[in-house]
């Protein structure tokens, strides 16, 4: 895809993962260190592409997703994590996510900030 997007000179491409790859934390070591290794792919690329017309961009989100299996799962207890997270709604990470690429003037983002 990026191929053709600079082609273009327009497109983006944006990551979403966990915020532990900014915060590592226990329990979660087997995905981790892949979507580290994205994270840093995405923001070297988002130097790369700079004054290209294509965006690159990475949200990290820490908190739970409402709805998710992974939300379901700590609310029926079947899921232990070793912090709190606060709940987001979906339409709350497509929102921010639309708005990152319509402004492409971030390359990493975590939310909820604190």
């Amino acid at each position: 895809m990026l191929p053709e997007m600079l082609e273009r000179g327009d497109g983006g491409i944006l990551f979403v993962y966990g915020s532990s790859v900014m915060f590592p934390a226990g329990g979660v070591s087997g995905p981790v260190p892949l979507m580290a290794a994205a994270r840093n792919y995405i923001l070297t690329l988002h130097e790369e592409l700079a004054g290209r017309g294509v965006y690159a961009g990475g949200l990290a989100v820490r908190a739970l997703i409402a709805q998710s299996q992974a939300s379901q799962a700590v609310k029926a207890g079947e899921m232990k994590l070793n912090m709190e997270l606060p709940v987001v709604e979906p339409h709350e990470l497509a929102d921010l996510e639309w708005e990152l690429l319509r402004a492409r003037n971030q390359a990493d983002v975590l939310y909820p900030a604190s």
